[in-house]
């Protein structure tokens, strides 16, 4: 004859319930993770650019606050919310499914060498980056100076050379 406890039967059912739940915990939080990978294939994992920055433009004029444009987006000038410091901040759109692989690529690859040459004087230096649905942002430091093909183009010689 076996007699159970009611006590010892609740804390089994108890013990295994747990266990249900924590395994279906898991399964949602994997499932997630699965679901931003796909929603962020550049960075692996979605962050909203906006929840620590903000586009900064010029209040003393009608200036907007791009500080360029490219061939894959725009760089503007942006503000870190919890610093107050200026950065740069480029914003490229993510390429539709179809043709992403190549441009995500590219996206990776330069967000991996601004994180690997951050000690070089003569490169940007990277701050952070955010991917989220449509766009990764990679903030860095905001240097001024005008465009460097102006710059290039200034310091080039006559034959095409430029100065030492």
């Amino acid at each position: 004859l076996n007699i159970v406890r009611v006590d010892d039967y609740h804390s089994d059912t108890s013990v295994e319930e747990e266990e249900q739940e924590d395994a279906f915990e898991l399964q949602q939080q994997q499932h997630q993770d699965d679901e931003k990978r796909s929603l962020c294939p550049v960075t692996g994992h979605y962050s909203n650019f906006n929840d620590h920055y903000y586009i900064h433009s010029s209040s003393s004029s009608s200036s907007s606050s791009i500080l360029g444009i490219g061939q894959y987006g725009q760089v503007q000038s942006c503000i870190q919310i919890s610093t107050g410091k200026a950065y740069a901040v480029k914003t490229i759109q993510k390429s539709p499914p179809q043709l992403a692989h190549h441009h995500n690529h590219h996206i990776q690859r330069e967000i991996h060498l601004l994180t690997k040459l951050t000690s070089h004087p003569n490169i940007l230096k990277l701050v952070d980056f955010h991917e989220d649905k449509d766009h990764v942002h990679i903030i860095t430091e905001r240097y001024t100076g005008g465009e460097l093909f102006d710059v290039i183009g200034e310091h080039t010689s006559s034959s095409g050379c430029l100065s030492e």
